[in-house]
């Protein structure tokens, strides 16, 4: 049994004016092409969509800088952990 490559994507929201089309379509295909396909952010109107494509979403408001007063990775590294993400993509200035 092969076991699939979990792919996580870091995006501050997923609400459609503030998230790059380019980044749904993307968590989207890695579902379709039969990778897990993860998103962390602080949530948002297209939330729903990505969850019915098949995305798993964590809610982690990392677009407020407070977030991060101790080691960005250390914060999500404890969201995710029980996920075993192989590949991580932020789109989070301060990481």
């Amino acid at each position: 049994m092969t076991r699939k490559t979990k792919i996580l994507q870091v995006l501050p929201s997923l609400n459609v004016e503030d998230v790059p089309h380019s980044r749904i379509q993307l968590a989207k295909f890695l579902v379709q092409s039969g990778y897990d396909s993860y998103v962390l952010s602080n949530g948002g109107n297209m939330t729903e969509t990505l969850e019915k494509a098949g995305v798993k979403h964590f809610n982690l408001p990392v677009h407020k800088k407070d977030l991060f007063l101790e080691n960005p990775f250390s914060v999500i590294k404890r969201k995710i952990r029980p996920h075993s993400c192989a590949l991580p993509h932020t789109h989070i200035a301060c990481l």
